[in-house]
């Protein structure tokens, strides 16, 4: 009887490793790094907001918001009876549409209402 083969993994069989990223890992113990990192991260996080709050001060771009999170589902459940696939390709719709909304309520809650009371009769 023939020994079997070994089992051949590729790169691609392998799952991602979504904690890497393009800068080395910090030493907790090394304060002035640390605090750099923190200082980076909470610089792109308020770039993030300006920008989600810019883009909201204009009437167009509120009504923008409002279509995307209506096509991503949020106002409904993703659930579909009779097709799993449908079901899963809704949900991940919905979950960008969580993405969506949680950046709008974050950076310009006020903006958000607007946009909601703008859109409230479709």
């Amino acid at each position: 009887m023939a020994e079997p083969r070994p089992l051949h993994i590729s790169a691609f069989d392998q799952p991602p490793d979504f904690r890497k990223d393009d800068k080395p890992a910090v030493d907790a113990g090394d304060a002035a790094t640390l605090k750099d990192r923190i200082k980076e991260t909470k610089s792109a996080e308020q770039v993030r907001k300006e920008t989600v709050r810019n883009m909201m001060l204009v009437e167009d771009n509120r009504k923008y918001f409002f279509d995307l999170l209506e096509a991503c589902h949020l106002y409904s459940t993703p659930y579909s009876p009779r097709d799993p696939y449908a079901t899963t390709f809704a949900c991940g719709e919905h979950n960008i549409g969580l993405r969506v909304l949680s950046d709008l309520q974050l950076a310009a809650p006020d903006l958000y209402l607007q946009m909601l009371e703008e859109n409230k009769n479709g």
